[in-house]
């Protein structure tokens, strides 16, 4: 988490996982108001292939809910709160960019697809 103290807005970073073809990139591309140049798979290859090949960037921003506000000593410490979504690839063969996004990771959005036929939602455990 980190903060910006002249904007008072708090950030949280939320890795977008699920297998390829959920939903994962239109999900962030629906929930968000700013995007970075890497967002929504702009790469070429991303376009061509179908699929995303790298970590994509975008957030939107909320005011802080009344809980959450610490109003000790009259001052506000945040005022809002901000969601960076970080879309991760889906295909299996790309795991290693997912474990390199995931140090900046704070909380995880785990993204099942419904399609025509249902929702097929397969959790796998290695325990």
């Amino acid at each position: 988490m980190s903060a910006d103290s002249a904007t008072k807005t708090l950030n949280f970073n939320v890795g977008v996982l699920g297998h390829v073809d959920s939903g994962k990139t239109s999900l962030a591309r629906a929930l968000s108001s700013t995007a970075s140049t890497a967002a929504f798979d702009k790469n070429p290859q991303s376009r061509e292939r179908g699929i995303t090949l790298d970590l994509g960037f975008s957030s939107f921003t909320v005011d802080l809910p009344d809980h959450l506000r610490d109003d000790s000593g009259g001052q506000r410490q945040y005022e809002r709160l901000q969601f960076t979504l970080v879309d991760c690839p889906g295909h299996a063969s790309l795991i290693r960019t997912i474990i390199g996004g995931a140090q900046i990771i704070d909380l995880m959005m785990l993204v099942g697809g419904c399609g025509e036929r249902g929702c097929k939602l397969r959790l796998q455990s290695a325990c």
